[in-house]
């Protein structure tokens, strides 16, 4: 990241770190704007049901820093005290606008 090496103050923090210090400022993590960043699908089995298995999402999350040797984040905050309900259920889908690049295939004429 050029931008980071180009700044007057660069001070690399772990990610617990900087949670505890936008906690401070009155904010709370929810996640990565990259939801894909945040999976373990990815990952060896057994170090997928190894951090599946951490309770804590925060501390999942510096793990998962660590395992991918990730060293910048974009990371969405919001105020501290909302309670968060990070469910993902089809009920909360349908209030979404999804655009894609996918297009249907189309049809083999031989098997119409």
């Amino acid at each position: 990241m050029v931008f980071d090496l180009l700044a007057e103050t660069n001070e690399p923090m772990y990610f617990l770190d900087f949670i505890d210090q936008a906690a401070e400022y009155g904010l709370q993590y929810i996640a990565e704007s990259d939801v894909q960043k945040m999976r373990t699908a990815q990952l060896p089995e057994n170090a997928r049901k190894q951090l599946d298995a951490v309770p804590d999402r925060l501390l999942r999350e510096q793990y998962l820093d660590f395992i991918l040797g990730r060293g910048f984040r974009q990371t969405l905050l919001c105020r501290a005290g909302h309670d968060l309900d990070l469910a993902v259920t089809p009920q909360r889908m349908e209030h979404f606008l999804v655009a894609s690049s996918l297009r249907p295939q189309e049809a083999d004429r031989e098997s119409a």
